[in-house]
């Protein structure tokens, strides 16, 4: 299981959603396919931080945590309780990851109202994770 995937299941068990349903990988389906309220994580990508002569690494990745709603108030109050969760210092145990630590930073809702009238909220959450070779 890659990371993107594995981070979706991590983020499931917090925002009580399901893959496929309305938790998504990549991009956000069409209303018409899924409800309106729904979570997708974006991988930004990665990089090597430190790498030891003998092989093990840590490396730093970046995701993108997106929730539309047509409720303003409820994508900030999500938007909060997940970045307070994830900055959690015992929250970070990724399976199949050694994580050595999370990060997550909240930004303003979207303000612009899509054709639909809803608003998408964003959090941006930082991975450092650790790999022996």
């Amino acid at each position: 299981m890659n990371l993107i995937e594995a981070f979706a299941g991590y983020l499931a068990t917090f925002t009580g959603t399901t893959l496929g349903q309305t938790l998504f990988i990549g991009e956000a389906p069409s209303s018409d396919k899924v409800a309106d309220s729904i979570w997708w994580v974006v991988e930004n990508g990665g990089s090597i931080v430190k790498k030891n002569a003998s092989g093990e690494a840590t490396k730093s990745y970046a995701l993108d945590v997106f929730y539309r709603s047509r409720d303003s108030k409820a994508i900030k109050d999500a938007m909060f309780s997940l970045e307070e969760d994830l900055n959690c210092e015992s929250c970070s145990q990724i399976s199949g990851y050694d994580i050595m630590s999370i990060e997550a930073i909240t930004f303003p809702v979207d303000r612009d109202i899509d054709s639909e009238d809803r608003k998408i909220g964003l959090l941006q959450v930082n991975l450092i994770t650790y790999k022996e070779c």
